[in-house]
């Protein structure tokens, strides 16, 4: 039996999930006669997109975090999907569009990354070996949030990066079912949520001028996020008996403010 696996770029990745989804639009002839539909040619190819993640290791995924946050990031050729038997699906052209980043306590700090893609490769056999699993992760014992200078007591914080792509460049007179191009449609946003523990006061001045230019740290074991120029964007706080007080901010940052440190 042959090894699970995934890889971009040839980059054999150790993550936990992966997936391809590839649909296609077939042309059906509308007809007056007969049963109606029974004429179909190939169409095009309307979605081809997937996802990978697992254990965030800073040491691999920094890289591919920081370049989707260059002006122009870069596409990757060959995402590959490999199964039980040695049978790989390949995407011929893949775009990063989201990456969400998490950790909370009791838990190990997760990284979860979405893409687009510029259709399969029939061609290329596709290969795709196992990731090295070796390397440590964080976990939620050193992992900690800091706000400007001072850290703070949390039992969860997320950061999601959303850069959508498109892929429906499609041109007349050829036969490519498969858009030319794979082009970013629309802004970057970057946000996420920070869950404060029982024993921390609220914040003041949520919602006011003093919380704009705020520099976030999120520290993933001996790495870590920086976010400058954030702002707190919205709270939210439930109150049930004598349970814990829920306390999580939401916050934002300009898109050319965020780098990831390994």
């Amino acid at each position: 039996m042959s090894v699970r696996a995934v890889s971009i770029a040839g980059d054999n990745l150790p993550i936990t999930d992966g997936s391809i989804q590839i649909t296609r639009n077939p042309l059906v002839e509308a007809a007056m006669t007969g049963r109606g539909g029974e004429k179909v040619y190939k169409g095009l190819y309307n979605t081809i997109s997937g996802s990978f993640g697992g254990a965030y290791r800073p040491y691999k995924f920094a890289t591919y975090l920081n370049d989707m946050m260059k002006v122009t990031p870069p596409t990757y050729n060959n995402f590959v999907v490999v199964d039980d038997f040695g049978n790989a699906l390949t995407v011929a052209t893949v775009a990063l569009t989201g990456a969400e980043l998490s950790v909370k306590a009791g838990d190990y700090a997760r990284i979860n990354f979405s893409w687009v893609g510029n259709g399969p490769n029939p061609i290329a056999a596709g290969s795709a070996a196992s990731g090295d699993y070796s390397g440590s992760i964080p976990v939620f014992s050193n992992s900690y949030i800091k706000i400007s200078t001072a850290e703070h007591k949390a039992n969860a914080f997320t950061l999601k990066v959303d850069r959508p792509y498109s892929a429906d460049d499609f041109v007349m007179a050829t036969d490519i079912f498969i858009s030319q191009s794979l082009y970013q449609s629309g802004d970057t946003n970057v946000n996420g949520t920070i869950t404060l523990t029982q024993d921390v006061k609220l914040w003041t001045g949520i919602m006011t001028d003093a919380d704009v230019g705020t520099t976030f740290e999120f520290h993933f074991g001996t790495a870590c996020v920086y976010a400058t120029n954030a702002v707190l964007t919205g709270i939210n706080e439930s109150i049930s008996g004598r349970g814990l007080i829920q306390k999580t901010y939401n916050w934002s940052c300009p898109s050319n403010q965020l780098s990831f440190g390994v």
